[in-house]
């Protein structure tokens, strides 16, 4: 009967012994995991700040791009203005400016009057 008992003393013992040790294990694994996610949101934070940096400067670079086209429309309509006022001075008519400039008549008629009354001018 001691013998049952002592086999049965070292086998609560050798399984508290296996308890404790996978307890530690456990507690050891909780405090690796608890580093990982704290580095896991340090990169998170550093990613969403990159993430708003990023958008802010792709706002102002479409803002950029927006008044470069605009810069870009507006030499192009002052360099045809020219055209058109060049060939009148030349003395080719509305129509025959339209036509060698591709642009409809009305535009040409257009930028004459504005020149012939001054609009430039005042500009």
């Amino acid at each position: 009967m001691i013998k049952k008992e002592a086999i049965e003393q070292l086998n609560k013992d050798n399984l508290r012994q296996k308890s404790n040790a996978l307890f530690f294990e456990m507690a050891n694994f909780q405090d690796i995991s608890d580093a990982i996610f704290k580095k896991i949101e340090k990169k998170i934070n550093f990613l969403e700040t990159l993430d708003t940096s990023l958008h802010q400067k792709i706002s102002a670079f479409e803002k950029l791009i927006k008044k470069v086209d605009s810069i870009e429309l507006q030499t192009k309509n002052n360099s045809r203005q020219n055209e058109v006022l060049s060939l009148i001075k030349r003395g080719f008519s509305i129509e025959d400016i339209s036509s060698v400039l591709a642009m409809p008549k009305g535009e040409v008629e257009l930028i004459s009057n504005l020149n012939k009354y001054g609009y430039w001018n005042d500009c």
